[in-house]
């Protein structure tokens, strides 16, 4: 996704309670697509953006929420830069995407050695059982 330099994306009939979601995923064409996402110089851009690539905004790039919500820039595989005086949010607002994750528990993961075990003893039963040995 790209947004020239300038550009003012607004947007008809959004409430305080309304979110704007950028989900930039590219396409799988070879040298196309690869999900990056670009804001021009002065550029004002609200919303969310989940882009697959990086994403770069230029000098004084505003990316805001909406209502008392910052927006925010996230990519999935890459980096986010910000121009001289870009802005990412106003003064006040509440960052949505952080205060929504501070609920999540952490799951501990399974160790590598109590997994290769596992799979280990698995085949050591499933032999034995092709051997006709019980």
């Amino acid at each position: 996704m790209t947004v020239g330099a300038l550009a003012n994306i607004e947007f008809l009939n959004v409430t305080d309670e309304s979110s704007i979601i950028w989900n930039i995923l590219g396409d799988k064409t070879v040298g196309a697509g690869e999900g990056y996402t670009t804001l021009g110089a002065g550029a004002k851009f609200r919303g969310l953006v989940l882009s697959k690539g990086y994403i770069s905004a230029g000098d004084s790039a505003v990316i805001l929420g909406v209502g008392d919500y910052c927006g925010g820039a996230f990519s999935a595989t890459n980096y986010v830069t910000l121009g001289a005086n870009a802005t990412l949010g106003a003064d006040g607002c509440k960052n949505g995407a952080a205060t929504a994750y501070n609920n999540l528990v952490r799951v501990p993961e399974p160790s590598t050695a109590l997994l290769l075990g596992l799979g280990l003893a698995l085949f050591g039963i499933a032999r034995r059982k092709k051997a006709g040995v019980h």
